[in-house]
């Protein structure tokens, strides 16, 4: 005589996970959606640049208050019949000349030049306290032969 008596195996007993499938695609859904949007806050917030973009395309005729600086797409800078070979030598040029500080920067870029020296050489220059910056994008900056 048994005390327990066995007990018949139960095979049709089944879990039925999906339920917890579909949560975990929503949670993995809703972490997706999360992650990109805090990262386009994260870039927004990185890419200030307070400056005016310019009008026109045509020359002001001698604007005393003007200083004009062109880029070419080598990272060439041009300013007042001089070539700056690299942009810290050309910051360190304006550093020396505090009397430009006042002055409007209008600077042409070439459009084959890539965005972030363009945006390097705007840091510093606000940097060292010009805040008038124009910048013209897109046109043909002067080449040396």
């Amino acid at each position: 005589m048994r005390l327990f008596p066995r007990r018949a195996a139960r095979s049709d007993v089944e879990i039925d996970l999906t339920p917890i499938v579909d949560v975990v695609f929503i949670l993995i859904i809703f972490l997706l959606l999360l992650g990109t949007e805090q990262k386009k806050k994260q870039d927004d917030a990185h890419l200030h640049f307070p400056i005016e973009l310019a009008r026109s395309h045509g020359v002001a005729a001698q604007d005393h208050d003007l200083l004009l600086v062109a880029i070419n797409e080598h990272g060439q800078i041009f300013c007042q019949n001089q070539q700056f070979q690299e942009r810290k030598k050309f910051i360190q040029w304006l550093s020396q000349h505090k009397e430009n500080a006042s002055k409007r920067i209008e600077l042409a870029a070439d459009r084959r030049l890539p965005s972030g020296n363009l945006l390097e050489l705007i840091a510093a220059l606000r940097q060292l306290g010009f805040s008038r910056l124009v910048v013209r994008m897109g046109l043909e900056a002067p080449r040396r032969p």
